[in-house]
């Protein structure tokens, strides 16, 4: 299960705001979409599901992938939902329909972090395959790769979407123009 908790209001008793409970595997990544009205969860269990943060209700489970989940990203328009999986997966999904749109083909290795750009315009992918992947979206092109620097385990862009961030198993953090 995940938990949902208040970052400004005084915790009641130490517990958290709801408990967002219905995977069958631990749950490894965690993401927030626009307006923090929603939150999207990739577990083990090979499932993401979005959830409404207000009540804690579920609002969807997207299929599941071949492997467990590895990470997970809402866009902030909450119209697309990312995921990537252990056996190298990579999708993008309709929200509102549950629909895979596409997959991402690029990466080849284990996709780790994933984050959309604030205008849901780009997607940040890291993989240990030694590289990070800028996307163009809703398209799914790729626009532009992050190599030779190590096995890259997260990545993060710059709140006006100018900069890449990278971090590796090595030890290297990397600010990309």
């Amino acid at each position: 299960s995940a938990a949902l908790w208040s970052a400004t209001a005084a915790p009641k008793e130490g517990l958290p705001l709801h408990r967002l409970e219905g995977h069958g595997g631990w749950v490894v990544s965690a993401a927030f979409g626009h307006g923090d009205d929603a939150v999207i969860t990739g577990s083990g269990d090979k499932i993401a599901k979005l959830w409404n943060t207000s009540s804690g209700e579920m609002l969807r489970s997207l299929p599941e992938h071949n492997a467990a989940l590895l990470s997970v990203a809402l866009s902030p328009d909450g119209r697309l939902a990312f995921t990537s999986a252990g056996d190298n997966s990579t999708r993008l999904w309709d929200v509102a329909t549950g629909l895979e749109q596409r997959q991402l083909k690029g990466h080849r290795g284990w996709v780790v972090s994933s984050s959309f750009s604030p205008a849901a315009e780009t997607l940040l992918t890291s993989s240990h395959d030694n590289s990070a992947q800028l996307w163009g979206m809703p398209a799914g092109r790729r626009l532009q790769s992050f190599e030779g620097i190590g096995d890259v385990l997260s990545a993060a862009l710059s709140p006006d979407g100018r900069l890449v961030l990278t971090g590796t198993r090595e030890g290297l953090a990397t600010v990309w123009d």
